[in-house]
C-alpha cells in the first residue's frame, strides 16, 4: 500500500489516463524517461489507436518530479526524489508502478519504458512477473558511467560538470541538454517539447534525479531477469535503440544484446533504428511508432 498526500491515489497523483476500451485484452503501459512527460507520447497513443489489429487500452501517467505533478504528494512516499545522494529511486519508482497497476486492476500489460522507465520496469518485472507480458525497452541504460570492463558513455568528470551546470544555471543547461539529448538535426518543436518539460521541472528535484539516475548501476538486475528467463515465467524483451544517441551508446545495446538476445535465451529481441537521438517517440515519431507496432504485435 502506498499512501500519499491528502489522501490522493496514484491514479490522481500520477497523472494516469486510459485511452481505448476499457474491456479490451491488451493493455499497454507508456512510461516517460527524465524530464519528460506522458505528453511524449501523442504520436504513439495515435498510431496504436489506428493501426493495432486487436482492440487494446494505453495508460499513460507522469512519474514523482516530472514538472505535470506535485513532488510534494511523494515526499514521503518516495523520498529519494528529494535526495541527491539516494540510491533507491529506481527501486521506489518499480514499487509505485506496480502498486499503480494493481491499483488500476491489469493483471498483465506491455511495458513501454523509455530511458529510466526501462529499468524501473526491469525491477518492477522483477518483483511482480506476472504483471507484465512484454518489457519494451527504449534508449534503455543499467549504468551511465564507464567501468573496466563496461562503456557507459560517461566518466564521473563528466557528470561533475553536467551537476555543476545544472545547479548554476538550470534553464540555460535545459535548454542545451534537450538540443543535445533529442539531437540537433531534429525538428525545432521536438527540441522546444523536450526544453519545456524539462525546464519546467522543480531544479533541485531534476538535479536529486539527475544524480540518482546517471550515477546508478542495474547491471545487476539486467543479469538477474535474464537468468529467471531461462527458468521462470518472466516477460519476453524488447531493446529498441536509435544508431545514435548521446545519452545512451551503441555498445550499451551490444550489453544489453549480450543479455537478452541469443544463446540460451529466446525471449530476447533487438532492433536498431536508423534514426538518431535519445527520443525517438519525438524526434522521429513515424519511425519509431512502426518499429514499436512490430514489437508489440
Amino acid at each position: 500500500m502506498v499512501f500519499l498526500k491528502d489522501g490522493k491515489t496514484l491514479e490522481e497523483a500520477m497523472n494516469v489516463k486510459v485511452v481505448g476500451d476499457d474491456d479490451a485484452e491488451e493493455t499497454i503501459v507508456l512510461a516517460h524517461g527524465f524530464g519528460g512527460t506522458q505528453d511524449q507520447w501523442t504520436h504513439v497513443v495515435n498510431s496504436l489507436a489506428n493501426h493495432m489489429s486487436s482492440a487494446c487500452r494505453v495508460v499513460l501517467l507522469d512519474w514523482p518530479g516530472a514538472c505535470a505533478t506535485d513532488p510534494d504528494d511523494f515526499d514521503e512516499a518516495v523520498p529519494s526524489i528529494f535526495d541527491p545522494k539516494s540510491s533507491s529511486l529506481y527501486d521506489d519508482f518499480a514499487n509505485l508502478l506496480n502498486a499503480l497497476l494493481q491499483e488500476l486492476h491489469i493483471e498483465s500489460c506491455s511495458f513501454v519504458g523509455h530511458s529510466m522507465s526501462a529499468m524501473i520496469g526491469c525491477i518492477a518485472a522483477l518483483d511482480c512477473p506476472h504483471l507484465f507480458k512484454k518489457l519494451i525497452l527504449i534508449g534503455a541504460s543499467p549504468r551511465y558511467l564507464n567501468d573496466r570492463d563496461y562503456y557507459g558513455g560517461f566518466e564521473q568528470e563528466d557528470l561533475e560538470h553536467m551537476f555543476g551546470a545544472m545547479e548554476a544555471d538550470f534553464e540555460g543547461w535545459a535548454a542545451n541538454f534537450a538540443a543535445a539529448v533529442v539531437g540537433m538535426e531534429a525538428d525545432q518543436d521536438a527540441i522546444d517539447a523536450f526544453s519545456q518539460t524539462l525546464s519546467s521541472m522543480r531544479p533541485e528535484v531534476a538535479v536529486a534525479m539527475a544524480k540518482a539516475i546517471f550515477e546508478s548501476d542495474y547491471r545487476g538486475t539486467v543479469e538477474e531477469l535474464m537468468l529467471k528467463q531461462r527458468g521462470e515465467c518472466m516477460p519476453e524483451v524488447h531493446v529498441l535503440q536509435t544508431c545514435k544517441d548521446l545519452a545512451v551508446p551503441l555498445l550499451v545495446s551490444d550489453y544489453l544484446k549480450q543479455q537478452y538476445v541469443g544463446g540460451s535465451n529466446s525471449n530476447g529481441y533487438l532492433e536498431i533504428l536508423q534514426t538518431e537521438g535519445h527520443i525517438p517517440q519525438l524526434s522521429d515519431p513515424k519511425l519509431f511508432c512502426a518499429a514499436l507496432l512490430r514489437h508489440l504485435e
